[in-house]
């Protein structure tokens, strides 16, 4: 049980870390950058950018481990 306790209070200062970590990272590239999107190029800030790359990473990693292990395959015999 300690042990539990322990790791949680571990997982929660490392992600407290990246946490701030990133906002510091967002917060000191403020200047605009110009992004091509396929045929499209948009002006926006490079924090703003890196928002948007930070949110689509986790996103992606939070659904592709949504549903890990709810399928089960048979197994072949």
């Amino acid at each position: 049980m300690r042990i539990q306790v322990t790791m949680q209070k571990l997982k929660l200062i490392v992600l407290l870390v990246l946490v701030v970590l990133a906002i510091v990272l967002v917060l000191q590239n403020t200047e605009a950058v110009d992004t091509r999107l396929f045929f499209i190029t948009v002006t926006m800030p490079r924090a703003v950018l890196l928002t948007l790359t930070l949110l689509t990473g986790y996103t992606s990693l939070s659904i592709k481990d949504w549903g890990h292990g709810a399928i089960k395959l048979p197994c072949p015999r």
